[in-house]
């Protein structure tokens, strides 16, 4: 549930930006008169969602990487979650985060 949280709220900002925010700018009609295609322009956008919203998802599981290191003894019974256990998490968390994305885009375009 957190997951899904982080995703969704570290890239709407830009996702709404990069739509809405260049249609009510005027700048999005000057970028359709370039010779990119539609596709490259899309693709291109999320990129760059995507690459903001990874920043608060990796954030979130380093920071209960970290948080678990620092649990004293006798609340965690002395377990430490290892490495790749958060990688693992971040992996499995990426295609859900790139859906979210489009998501959002197409609801805000």
């Amino acid at each position: 549930m957190l997951v899904g949280l982080v995703v969704a709220m570290g890239g709407m900002y830009v996702a709404l930006d990069v739509t809405a925010g260049e249609r009510e700018r005027g700048t999005l009609e000057a970028l359709l008169l370039t010779p990119a295609s539609d596709m490259e322009i899309f693709t291109g956008k999320l990129l760059a969602v995507f690459t903001i919203t990874l920043i608060p998802m990796v954030a979130t599981f380093l920071a209960f990487g970290l948080t678990t290191n620092f649990l004293p003894e006798s609340m965690s019974s002395g377990a430490r979650l290892p490495l790749i256990v958060f990688v693992g998490s971040i992996i499995a968390a990426l295609p859900f985060a790139l859906a979210v994305n489009v998501v959002m885009m197409l609801v805000a375009i």
